[in-house]
């Protein structure tokens, strides 16, 4: 059975395992979690449920499937998972939890559980990462814009090297009136 808690549906489980959501179902082994602690979590899951990122995690998989031969599919499948993370983990601080606390519970959750790779899981070996990026300062608005240097840059490179004469030329072209049999 589970608990419903508004859209969340809250199912404890009695497994040794981090806790993760699927849809609207938060998996949940309460042992040993402090209230708030456990309001911080569910903050993390929320996340991932109000973005629907089972869907994209389930997308990913059938891609994962349908292209086992690309070797993007991987690293991009990771990368997503990532992604997912790091939008849930600013979602809770900007929601007002003190970002020393938030990275001291991940760390506390990442220690001795065990990891359900499919599902939305708030434990995952990118833990360091994680906290690196809630570490990094905001980008400022000329960090961001810098690519559009790039633009004018390859317009440059692909006028200069252009080739302004056809490729084939007509001078060794015979007209079809001049053929003769």
């Amino acid at each position: 059975g589970y608990q419903k808690c508004g859209k969340l549906k809250l199912v404890y489980i009695d497994e040794d395992t981090a806790p993760f959501s699927f849809f609207n179902y938060f998996f949940l082994n309460k042992s040993n979690i402090s209230q708030h602690d456990l309001l911080r979590i569910i903050d993390h899951e929320l996340v991932h449920i109000n973005q629907h990122h089972t869907i994209d995690l389930i997308i990913i998989e059938l891609l994962t499937i349908v292209q086992w031969f690309n070797p993007f599919v991987r690293p991009y499948k990771k990368s997503l998972k990532e992604t997912h993370e790091y939008l849930a983990d600013n979602q809770v601080i900007a929601q007002g939890c003190s970002r020393a606390k938030y990275q001291l519970l991940i760390f506390e959750q990442h220690v001795g559980m065990n990891l359900f790779e499919f599902v939305n899981n708030f434990n995952h070996s990118l833990i360091k990462r994680r906290i690196t990026m809630m570490t990094k300062g905001k980008s400022k608005s000329w960090a961001k814009s810098k690519f559009l240097l790039l633009v004018p840059v390859i317009c440059f490179l692909v006028l200069a090297f252009a080739n302004p004469r056809p490729a084939i030329s007509t001078d060794h072209v015979i007209a079809p009136d001049k053929i003769t049999d």
